[in-house]
């Protein structure tokens, strides 16, 4: 079939969701667009990755030639899956979500096109792909990686628990991000103790992440608990020297207490960090510098303290409107939202974003509500996935 020619809406697509043609692996600007499906047909947006030229043309041309007359394929070493998602977390650590996806999905592709891996053997890329995806919140991206890559997992019936559980995390991450705390803990409660361990005993980052999930999920919709208090306190002894770990946990806890308008109590829990990232992630200038905790996690602070200070009165409004700028400048450059404890959480917020706009001071855009179609996609995923 004929190759597409890329469409400038696409191409503009594209240079905005990656800051640019650069190369997804090594950040050069000599680079054109793999398509990762290798149908030169398929332009979309979601099958399109900026990929360094002196890999895409020679190397992995090459490798279609040769995976089609059944020759063992080698590949470059920065193409390797392994390396691929070694590089994807690097980038996540230097708050380059974008960039941590395309590396993330390359690896999924490759892994499947080229070197034969099967279901099992891909799908980790797959889930570390969403897993950027819903960090940048591009419902396209999140749309693709359930049909072209869940769904076939999870419809062969064949995915092994320790699977199973990474697809449901992703699914159940999905819920959270928008305020539906209740689905959302109905699919971490459908992961065993036994199995989330087994499956996190390499990563007690990860495993302490899903603690610190579920958490803020019974939070949410039933307030502090018993057993909300003794996951965090799980999570922190899983992971005891993670200052994301400590960022997060704060989050989480700020977020009741806006729920329940105890504004003085989330300054009182975020004041420290607050004091603690200000100075570390701005330049004087006001550009990012990353720092040892997700871009998102340091962007909750911030605003999740703008908005409680700007309930506290006259004595807090520069340093609520200092906050409100510095979220606003991370949201903006990971391309993420604050996040949706409940449903329409800062709906009454609104008006302090709108004052402060008011005076000339940076907002923040909110979530999009998760599009119908990908709705319908995660409840028939979860039918086939607790079959």
């Amino acid at each position: 079939m004929t190759r597409q020619t890329l469409s400038k809406n696409v191409e503009r697509e594209l240079e905005k969701y990656y800051g640019g043609k650069r190369c997804v692996v090594t950040k050069v600007e000599f680079c054109e667009y793999h398509h990762i499906d290798d149908d030169d047909t398929n332009t979309s947006f979601v099958n399109l990755v900026p990929l360094a030229s002196t890999f895409n043309s020679p190397k992995l041309r090459d490798a279609r030639k040769h995976r089609s007359k059944s020759v063992p394929v080698v590949l470059p070493a920065q193409l390797d899956p392994q390396a691929l998602l070694h590089q994807a977390n690097l980038h996540f650590s230097q708050w380059h979500i974008s960039l941590a996806y395309g590396c993330a999905r390359l690896a999924h592709f490759v892994g499947m096109n080229y070197l034969g891996f099967d279901e099992e053997a891909r799908l980790p890329f797959a889930c570390m792909a969403m897993y950027f995806a819903r960090h940048s919140v591009n419902y396209a991206l999140i749309r693709d990686i359930l049909i072209r890559d869940f769904i076939p997992v999870a419809k062969s019936g064949c995915v092994s628990s320790e699977m199973r559980v990474l697809i449901i995390q992703e699914l159940a991450g999905i819920f959270s991000e928008n305020g539906r705390q209740k689905e959302s803990l109905g699919l971490y409660q459908l992961i065993p103790d036994s199995v989330s361990k087994a499956t996190h005993n390499i990563s007690s980052a990860k495993y302490a992440a899903l603690l610190r999930r579920k958490a803020t999920s019974i939070i949410a919709g039933n307030g502090p608990t018993d057993a909300s208090a003794s996951l965090l306190t799980d999570a922190r002894g899983s992971d005891l020297h993670s200052e994301n770990l400590t960022a997060s946990i704060a989050n989480t806890l700020a977020w009741a207490c806006l729920a329940s308008g105890d504004y003085k109590g989330v300054v009182e829990l975020l004041e420290p960090l607050r004091e603690r990232y200000v100075n570390a992630v701005f330049t004087a200038s006001d550009r990012i510098k990353p720092i040892a905790i997700t871009a998102w996690n340091a962007a909750e602070v911030f605003h999740s303290y703008a908005v409680a200070a700007a309930h506290l009165g006259k004595n807090y409004v520069a340093r609520s409107n200092e906050a409100l700028v510095h979220a606003a400048q991370i949201y903006k450059h990971c391309g993420t939202y604050p996040f949706g404890f409940r449903p329409d959480f800062w709906s009454k917020e609104k008006q302090i974003h709108k004052v402060a706009h008011d005076r000339g001071v940076a907002t923040v855009d909110f979530l999009p509500r998760i599009p119908a179609d990908i709705d319908a996609t995660i409840s028939q995923l979860v039918n086939w996935l607790i079959w």
